[in-house]
């Protein structure tokens, strides 16, 4: 640990965490290092500058707080009932709605295989042109330009006229999926936890206390209902 005038350092085996502190906060902060070296028989060294180096303390285990979203009965049914995985929940709400569009439709949207043979072929036209006139190398990639927009373009239409066709399913998984992320956000940054408890009780604090696990740094779908 290094303690200048404005600020501390926390080293560890292979990191460092750094923390400003207030003039204010020095004191109090020499202090709780004082109780620190009484408590671990830590030995440390003080000087003029305020460096303070501490040596045989434990250096806490800092972990990440656990992140979790809850979903009723009644949500996880709706999950079903679209046919959506939960970790599909987790995309942006453009390209949801364009992976469940592709999806849905009993035609193929998906124009890459296409594009890919229409390249090929341009690639074996500049193969010759460029043996016979390189001049002509600039109008093969003028004219490949061309058909790949028209292509992306006729895509780009068939797509729009299948979000139609299917507006009322994409509708509703657009509504499931802003209830279980309000404002395009995390849940617990939103929702307040008070209305959980409302609605479920203190059977919500077993929930939590069975579900979470402090080691497992993985995002949490937990159902309550």
């Amino acid at each position: 640990m290094f303690i200048s005038e404005n600020s501390f350092v926390f080293f560890t085996d292979n990191s460092f965490i750094s923390k400003n502190i207030s003039s204010t906060s020095r004191s109090s902060f020499f202090n709780f290092l004082t109780c620190l070296e009484d408590i671990n028989n830590s030995e440390f060294l003080l000087n003029k500058i305020g460096k303070v180096i501490l040596a045989k303390i434990t250096f806490p285990i800092l972990l990440s707080r656990n992140s979790l979203l809850l979903m009723s009965s009644k949500q996880v049914r709706k999950l079903k009932k679209l046919d959506l995985e939960v970790d599909e929940m987790f995309l942006d709400i453009n390209e949801l709605s364009v992976k469940k569009t592709k999806e849905f439709s009993e035609i193929n949207i998906d124009f890459s295989e296409l594009k890919n043979n229409l390249k090929n072929q341009f690639d074996d036209l500049i193969t010759i042109a460029s043996k016979t006139d390189i001049s002509f190398i600039g109008a093969v990639k003028a004219q490949e330009k061309k058909q790949l927009g028209g292509i992306n373009n006729l895509e780009k239409k068939l797509l729009s006229a299948q979000k139609k066709k299917f507006s009322e399913k994409i509708l509703r998984i657009v509504e499931l999926r802003n209830e279980l992320f309000p404002k395009n956000s995390l849940q617990e940054r939103n929702t307040n936890f008070s209305e959980f408890y409302c609605e479920y009780g203190n059977k919500i604090f077993d929930l939590l206390h069975n579900n979470i696990k402090p080691l497992n740094n993985r995002f949490l779908v937990i159902e309550i209902g």
